[in-house]
């Protein structure tokens, strides 16, 4: 009965992310969700000084490992000027594996993400930004406006690309 009914949330979550739309030009909702160490985050707690930048990714994506490899990179030169917020959605689609929060551990800590990561088990944030697509990518600016929704992987230079149009 357990599967079956994980079953059916997989397919109303799918089904409910088919008609999912950009949201460039909205404002952010907010959300609350636990990041890597059951520690919670509050999105409207957060330092809005800086404009930030929201990856979700899952750990059976390959496309999404290979950008956090890059955010990696890119995270301690970008700190100053931009907050990363890194979601993992890996135990919410139904073809996934169940994840530990273990292994998404040993994941970042084997790229070094020094960002904050958060655990998105049931998609409600996913489905809060109609993420229907990874990795997925989301630019918000100090005044909480989603400035661009890049729901495919971008590679350095449109991360940096992206970052400097928030500059200003």
């Amino acid at each position: 009965m357990g599967r079956l009914k994980t079953y059916y949330y997989s397919i109303i979550f799918l089904f409910s992310i088919l008609s999912a739309q950009s949201l460039e030009g909205e404002t952010a909702p907010t959300f609350f969700l636990q990041d890597i160490d059951k520690e919670d985050y509050f999105f409207s707690k957060r330092d809005s000084s800086k404009p930030i930048y929201i990856n979700f990714f899952a750990t059976w994506c390959s496309p999404c490992l290979k950008e956090l490899q890059d955010i990696s990179e890119l995270e301690e030169i970008y700190s100053d000027v931009i907050d990363i917020l890194i979601i993992d959605v890996s135990t919410s689609a139904s073809l996934a594996k169940p994840v530990t929060p273990l292994s998404i551990k040993d994941l970042i800590e084997k790229f070094d993400i020094k960002s904050t990561v958060l655990i998105d088990k049931y998609a409600v944030v996913a489905e809060m930004f109609n993420i229907n697509t990874l990795p997925a990518n989301i630019f918000i600016s100090k005044e909480n406006i989603i400035m661009k929704d890049i729901r495919k992987k971008i590679d350095k230079s449109s991360f940096i690309t992206n970052i400097d149009s928030l500059r200003f």
